[in-house]
């Protein structure tokens, strides 16, 4: 080990640093790459800005009136124009009340009243807006923003059509003015008053019409212009709402000019108030697509609550995206580091002082392109950390050494390949590989573990991979096939001295293989390890096993193979084991109970004792004693057990048991025979007036009421088959059962099961004229359909009782 120096200072001299793209960070002899992404940066703040639209929908267009008929022809050209003139006003006024009423359905309404007087209805009125489709703002703002506009609204003098903060706060107003709709909704008043003065004029003199036909066409010319503007915009207006509806503000309600001159009016007023603080983004397509806002309406006017995104950010954050992938050890083992558990993101400042790590939620709840903003503020934190990805970026060896967990990971390197960039990829336990390359086939040798970088207009094939260079790179690309050659440089950190590596980085790579000599790692593998169906692979801690290697020890990967290895003494002679507390506690509690039961007995003894002795009180006698001598007889005294051992035998025992069990089967019969007869049953009776057999069709869960049948319009093809499991085929076509409450359907079979006696009576009522009929069983009781559904509650059945008076079904042989 000590020549490790002498053997890579010649290829030290051939070293190169590998070539990446400027966008991402590679760190190859650690096994992590750094993704460039998007650039990001945060809102710490927001600047809620209310917007006054005018939607010009509170003018009523008022109708031009027609000159008498008995003016003659030229009353009749005038009277034309003036049904054009009328029909355009008529039309508008349609669209106008269209509007309003879809405006009114989609946008909550501004009620100056209950915002200004009553406490008590802003809360409810607050609340159904913040859970409507508007936004994404708290109740708390949403009372501040409301309070806004309700003394905005309420202010007599009129508010400057310029931005203007409003109480001292992140607050501001603008009323918006369209000049194209005001000009137009001039030109339709100025329209009408000129009609009217020409209807005037017509109506002294009706020849007054010829002389002022230039007058009429100007005016219906510019009447329709007119009509044509507001009609536009009521189209664009419609259009607008519904996209708030969606979620996203339209550049038909705010042009990209007024939000980018709201957006600079905001930053004056920012940095003259508040220095430090920025709009995080003028470009008004983050507006349009992920702004934030409440929209009001007052019939007259829409209210537009913008926030504006503040930060206090100088610069963007570079964002990468972490990959890691394992690192093979040497050339002649299939043994691998890597280092998991590392974050999914991580951003870094500028100049390289401070970072953070995002999760992939964290990431996906930014919003934009290029570059990304989020709508949260994450701590930062110094160079001073733990944190081992920022000082893999940093390329601090020696950080990364204490910080960083990497893996051991045993036989866990196979023949596959790891794209790390769009010209190169990383090889792992490959001989031999083919490039295309302008349909030119060319075999390269393969590696254990290395980098190819793959020509322009080139494809690189293997037995179960494709990768193919972009064509973009091809403009500024090298056409020269290129391998290098990584180190772990993370296992070479545990074995060998700074010094030996102090010229070896994380992107250090080198033309030929470093030949590298180290301890074998001898890891226990259990002899029984076939036979267990569990399948789990071990990631070994490399610092504990650098220093199990150093001491050429074997390497265990859990506790269970260091016992059956023999390296923990489990010495169970030793006194008291387990099973020794056990016996231990046994004997004592034995011993404790033989006390106690001796005590016991003789507490009894005593009792016994008191009771021998007792004798009754002798009483004087009330009767005259009458003394007859009669002569003893011994008699032996008799028990209950010399009873039972002189009278009952086995026999006995086995009879009484054999009674007892039979008794028991015929009470679980009779029960099981009675709840199946509970259930509800639908059963067809076939009868010829003498002979009857009832055979049941299915059974059906709860009662006869909740259930309702659809009686088949014909009963036919009636045949009993089979003589040792007969069955009845019949067919009854539509013919249903569904339940009242799951609206569920049953389906009725046509193939019943019979049994023999069922089957021989059949037999002989189909030789004969016979009627079917469909009932239902319930408790053992027969009962018609038509009066099933007559005992349902507040069930109307008037509509089937005629429909229950044809089941009788005569067969065809009458």
């Amino acid at each position: 080990m000590s020549g490790f120096g002498f053997v890579t200072l010649p290829f030290l001299l051939f070293a190169l640093l590998l070539s990446t793209s400027n966008a991402d960070e590679q760190r190859i002899n650690y096994g992590i790459i750094f993704q460039n992404q998007p650039n990001i940066d945060f809102a710490t703040d927001y600047w809620t800005h209310i917007y006054e639209i005018p939607m010009y929908l509170n003018i009523q267009h008022k109708l031009v009136t027609k000159c008498p008929k008995q003016a003659g022809r030229q009353c009749q050209s005038y009277n034309k124009i003036v049904s054009q003139v009328n029909y355009m006003k008529e039309y508008m006024n349609a669209q106008i009340q269209d509007t309003k009423s879809l405006i009114d359905k989609l946008v909550p309404r501004l009620n100056t009243t209950l915002l200004g007087k009553s406490k008590r209805a802003i809360i409810p009125f607050v609340g159904s807006i913040v859970g409507g489709l508007f936004g994404l703002v708290t109740e708390k703002s949403m009372k501040k923003i409301v309070t806004h506009i309700n003394t905005l609204t309420s202010e007599n003098n009129k508010i400057s059509n310029a931005l203007k903060q409003y109480g001292g706060s992140l607050a501001s107003f603008v009323s918006q003015t369209e000049k194209r709709l005001d000009n137009a909704m001039q030109g339709i008043e100025k329209n009408y008053q000129a009609l009217s003065f020409l209807n005037t004029l017509i109506q002294r003199d009706y020849k007054n019409l010829e002389n002022h036909y230039t007058d009429y066409f100007q005016i219906l010319t510019d009447q329709n212009q007119d009509a044509n503007t507001l009609q536009n915009y009521i189209m664009d207006l419609k259009t607008a709402v519904i996209n708030l509806v969606e979620g996203k503000l339209s550049p038909l309600l705010l042009k990209p000019e007024v939000i980018q001159q709201t957006v600079s009016d905001i930053q004056n007023i920012l940095n003259t108030n508040y220095t430090g603080y920025k709009i995080l983004t003028s470009n008004p397509h983050y507006y349009y697509n992920y702004a934030k806002y409440i929209v009001l309406q007052n019939n007259t006017k829409l209210y537009l609550a913008v926030q504006f995104p503040l930060t206090t950010h100088g610069k963007l954050f570079e964002v990468y995206k972490i990959k890691s992938f394992p690192v093979q050890i040497t050339t002649n083992t299939s043994h691998a580091t890597q280092l998991f558990d590392v974050p999914k993101y991580m951003l870094i400042t500028h100049d390289r002082k401070f970072f953070t790590t995002l999760t992939l939620e964290q990431m996906n709840m930014c919003q934009g392109i290029t570059p990304k903003h989020c709508n949260f503020n994450p701590l930062f934190q110094s160079s001073n950390t733990t944190e081992c990805a920022f000082h893999i970026f940093n390329n601090d060896k020696q950080k990364i050494k204490n910080f960083c967990d990497f893996k051991f990971l045993p036989n866990s390197i196979s023949p596959h390949i790891e794209q790390i960039s769009d010209d190169s990829v990383l090889i792992y336990q490959y001989d031999n590989l083919h490039l295309m390359c302008n349909d030119k086939n060319i075999t390269v040798s393969g590696c254990s573990f290395c980098i190819f970088k793959i020509p322009c207009h080139c494809i690189l094939l293997s037995k179960i991979t494709h990768f193919a260079t972009k064509l973009s790179l091809c403009e500024n690309g090298t056409h020269d096939f290129t391998k290098l050659h990584p180190v772990n440089l993370a296992i070479l950190q545990h074995f060998f001295d700074d010094t030996k590596i102090e010229n070896i980085l994380a992107t250090t790579t080198f033309t030929d293989p470093v030949s590298i000599s180290l301890p074998n790692f001898t890891i226990y593998k259990n002899k029984m390890n076939h036979i267990f169906a569990k399948d789990e692979k071990y990631h070994l801690n490399l610092k504990k096993l650098v220093t199990r290697v150093k001491t050429q020890n074997t390497i265990y990967s859990t506790l269970a193979d260091s016992m059956v290895d023999g390296q923990i003494d489990l010495n169970f002679e030793k006194w008291p084991t387990t099973n020794d507390i056990l016996s231990l506690v046994a004997i004592i509690i034995t011993s404790l109970n033989t006390i106690v039961l001796i005590w016991l007995f003789y507490k009894f003894k005593i009792i016994a004792a008191a009771i021998a002795i007792y004798q009754p009180v002798q009483i004087s006698a009330t009767t005259l004693p009458n003394f007859k001598f009669e002569p003893s007889t011994t008699q032996a005294p008799t028990t209950w057990i010399n009873v039972l051992n002189s009278n009952i035998t086995w026999d006995h025992a086995v009879f009484t048991l054999a009674f007892i069990s039979f008794l028991m089967t015929i009470i679980l019969v009779i029960k099981s025979f009675k709840r199946t007869n509970m259930n509800t049953k639908l059963c067809l009776e076939i009868t010829t007036g003498f002979d009857c057999v009832c055979i049941p069709i299915f059974s059906m869960p709860l009662c006869p009421t909740y259930w309702d049948v659809q009686y088949p319009n014909i009963i036919d093809n009636l045949t009993v088959v089979n003589y040792f499991r007969p069955k009845l085929h019949i067919s009854y076509p539509d013919f249903t059962v569904r339940n009242k409450n799951t609206s569920q359907s049953i389906y009725v079979p046509e193939i019943i099961d019979l049994n023999i006696f069922q089957a021989c009576t059949l037999r002989s009522i189909l030789k004969h004229p016979f009627s079917v009929y469909i009932i239902l069983l319930h408790h053992n009781i027969k009962c018609p359909i038509d009066n099933v559904n007559m005992l349902a509650p507040n069930i109307d059945t008037s509509g089937q009782t005629n429909k229950h008076k044809t089941t009788v079904y005569p067969s065809t042989l009458y």
